[in-house]
């Protein structure tokens, strides 16, 4: 395999800096090109932020949905060891947390993050569909 020149090098981290940004900001359909045309669904950022978990945490139920569909995973953690599925928790994001539980996503410290947080909504939300 031929070595990426500098110039390639750095063109490709502007273009993971642009997709998790895109995450962050809920603009799932450049995000969604992206994906088709091979970037990893699991792309991280330095502190372990997923794409997923940036979707999550910033309230973007479009991108979650669309990050699923191309097989990213909601179950890695960063660096503090959170899930998507805590992070939207701890933000009271309840139909962020309603398609990671539809999702089959382990949910028992996401629960104890809503309740510690007086994200009561949410919390309810795991009694009812986090069986």
């Amino acid at each position: 395999m031929d070595r990426l020149s500098q110039q390639e090098e750095k063109r490709y981290v502007e273009l993971q800096h642009m997709a998790l940004d895109c995450a962050r900001s809920g603009e799932w359909e450049i995000l969604k090109s992206m994906l088709a045309h091979g970037l990893p669904a699991n792309l991280q950022d330095s502190k372990g932020n997923t794409l997923i978990m940036l979707a999550s945490y910033h309230n973007h139920p479009e991108t979650l949905s669309m990050l699923l569909s191309f097989g990213a995973d909601a179950t890695l953690t960063n660096c503090h060891g959170h899930s998507p599925l805590e992070g939207a928790a701890f933000k009271g994001h309840k139909d962020i947390c309603t398609i990671l539980l539809e999702s089959g996503v382990p949910h028992r410290r996401a629960a104890f993050f809503a309740t510690l947080f007086g994200r009561f909504g949410v919390a309810k939300l795991f009694l009812t569909m986090g069986k």
